[in-house]
Parts: structure tokens; C-alpha cells; sequence
């Protein structure tokens, strides 16, 4: 073999070599492989398994949601029964601490207080108090806080035919005078009698009851009404 072939082979082997070093990597040229972990493989049955603890999940947030409403709605429902009970409660100590809805009309005793105003002065404060109304032996006592013209106090009682007055702690028996004594409150178109009429005719069950006495010229405001109250026998006796 010449010389010359000898030089030619060498530069082919040389060229070849060089064009092979100069091949391209494909690797560098794919699209990199994206890693999945175990928990990330949507098989068909784990699909499965997914949608179904999702489906629990939501189920309890329903549950939670719906028994949150329920409990809302049974508070309400409690504070209602609260504020029914005290109304209650309240009317019935309003009527004596008796669970009956009495009338003032059908009442047996009656109790309250009435400020009186006349001509638009400093109103006369009142407490009445009854037993036995409308009956023969009905007893009554009326308390006046006069003010400057001090406070007196007036006990009758219609079945003894017996009146007494008390002022500046000093008892004095009225009762020669009865008839006068109990017609100058508890007669026609009087004051007890008036009071009774308005509380019979305008007052609610509840409240104040306010109304005009046209022939004294006066404004009555009636409060703290109990209807058939326990009052003891002491509250209409005096002391000589």
C-alpha cells in the first residue's frame, strides 16, 4: 500500500471522528419528565376513593351547617319561652301572685297608688287599699302624702260602721261621723268609686291608667295596680 493512501485514510478517519464529536445530544432537546408521586396517580379506583371522601366531606359540612341552624333556631326558641314566662309571671304577680286573669270588676281586693293633680299643682300622692269590695263588710284605707300639709292616713270599715283618722301619729275615731266619712270617698261620683269605674272601664291589665275628673278639675294617674292581693288584717286597724 502507497504512501499517499496511507495520508488519505488517516484524513478520513480524522474527518469522521470530528463529525462525530459534533453530534448533537437529543436528550437535550426532549421535553423534561415530570416526576408523579404515588398520591398523585389518578388510577380509576382511587379516582373513586376521592370523589367518595370528598362526597363525606361535604356531607359534613352540610351536617355541621344544618345542625348550627337547628341549634340557632332551638335558642330562639328558648328566649321566646323566656320572655313568655316572664310576662307571664309578672301578670300573675300583678294579680295577686294568683294564676287567674281577675277583672278589676270581679276583684274581692284591690290595691294601688294614685297621683292626683289639681288645676296642674304638684300632684296629692294616694295608696287604697281594699278587702271584701263592693261587699257590706268591706274595709278600706287610704294613705295621703300631703307634703308640706303633712300625711294622714284614713281607716273605715263599712261592716263595723267604724272610721278612724291618723295624723302626726295621733289616731282619732270618726266613727260617729261614719256615714259621712265613707260617702265622702266610696260614695257616688267619690273618689274610690271614680277610680274603680276608670280602672274597670280603661285600664289595659297592665300599666298605668290615666283619666280627667271633670267636676274637681282634676288629672288622676293610677299605677302599681294588684288585682285580688293578700292584704292582713293589720293593714286596716288602728291604734288608740
Amino acid at each position: 500500500m502507497s504512501k499517499g493512501y496511507h495520508a488519505h485514510a488517516n484524513r478520513t478517519h480524522t474527518t469522521t471522528l470530528k463529525h462525530s464529536c459534533l453530534r448533537p445530544n437529543k436528550s437535550l432537546f426532549l421535553p423534561k419528565q415530570t416526576t408523579y408521586s404515588q398520591t398523585e396517580i389518578r388510577t380509576p379506583k382511587t379516582a373513586s376513593l376521592h370523589l367518595q371522601r370528598l362526597t363525606a366531606e361535604t356531607k359534613k359540612k352540610k351536617g355541621l351547617k344544618n345542625m348550627n341552624r337547628k341549634m340557632m333556631y332551638a335558642l330562639a326558641a328558648v328566649v321566646v319561652i323566656i320572655l313568655v314566662v316572664a310576662v307571664a309571671g309578672a301578670y300573675v304577680l300583678m294579680n295577686g301572685g294568683s294564676g287567674s286573669t281577675v277583672k278589676v270588676a270581679d276583684a274581692t281586693s284591690l290595691q294601688y297608688n294614685a297621683d292626683v293633680s289639681y288645676k296642674g299643682e304638684t300632684p296629692v300622692v294616694f295608696t287604697w287599699a281594699a278587702k271584701n269590695v263592693g261587699a257590706t263588710n268591706m274595709v278600706l284605707r287610704i294613705d295621703l302624702m300631703g307634703g308640706e300639709s303633712g300625711n294622714y292616713t284614713y281607716v273605715m270599715d263599712h261592716g263595723a260602721q267604724t272610721a278612724w283618722w291618723l295624723n302626726n301619729g295621733t289616731w282619732t275615731d270618726l266613727s260617729s261621723d261614719f256615714t259621712n266619712q265613707w260617702n265622702t270617698w266610696v260614695g257616688t261620683g267619690k273618689q274610690w268609686t271614680r277610680n274603680l269605674d276608670a280602672l274597670t272601664t280603661n285600664w289595659s291589665g297592665t300599666g298605668d291608667c290615666t283619666y280627667a275628673g271633670s267636676s274637681t278639675n282634676s288629672t288622676i294617674r293610677i299605677y302599681n295596680v294588684v288585682v285580688n292581693p293578700t292584704l292582713a288584717d293589720s293593714l286596716f286597724q288602728h291604734s288608740k
